[in-house]
């Protein structure tokens, strides 16, 4: 699974649509698809975005009547409840975490929640072992972390600030594409 999400909460739908063109093409070049976090209008105005949803945000239902069945789709849980509960809606993968503690969600200016608790592995675990989608796990990943998140069975991981504060974004990322392919021992 390989998955590009446009995550710019301050931006304006018309500052998304600007970026979309330079993104997609090369995320299908590279067999990635692109999503955009929790802008809707804008997923559904560009043919072959996806759309990742928090908890607070559209109800997965609407979503996929917008976009339709073969959009992609995912929502950010916190909870095993809460996670197991997602499945039963017309999602195409599970977000869960923070498994760490996580900062990088809250860099946007206008974002005033609180970073939530970090889950664990235990609780990751168990939710890939019970869910009938693919678990993405997120919040405060590091490439150190590869080894104890794919003895849980998880399907993929989510980055944000290990490879923005990286000096290479792009060696960044390919480490951790490495690392995940890497076979446990």
């Amino acid at each position: 699974m390989r998955i590009v999400q446009l995550r710019m909460k301050d931006a304006s739908d018309a500052e998304h649509l600007a970026l979309v063109p330079a993104l997609l093409g090369p995320c299908q070049a590279h067999g990635a698809s692109l999503i955009i976090n929790d802008r809707l209008q804008v997923a559904a105005s560009c043919k072959g975005l996806g759309l990742h949803l928090g908890q607070e945000d559209i109800d997965p239902r609407q979503a996929r009547q917008a976009l339709g069945p073969s959009a992609l789709i995912g929502l950010s849980t916190s909870s095993p409840a809460e996670a197991l509960a997602a499945q039963q809606l017309p999602i195409d993968y599970i977000g869960f975490g923070p498994i760490y503690s996580s900062s990088g969600k809250h860099l946007s200016p206008n974002d005033r929640r609180s970073p939530r608790a970090a889950v664990g592995l235990s609780a990751l675990k168990e939710v890939v072992q019970k869910a009938r989608v693919p678990v993405v796990a997120i919040g405060g990943i590091e490439l150190q972390h590869l080894p104890d998140l794919k003895q849980t069975g998880v399907h993929a991981v989510a980055v944000i600030s290990a490879i923005s504060s990286s000096a290479s974004y792009k060696e960044t990322a390919m480490a951790f594409q490495q690392g995940l392919d890497a076979k446990l021992e």
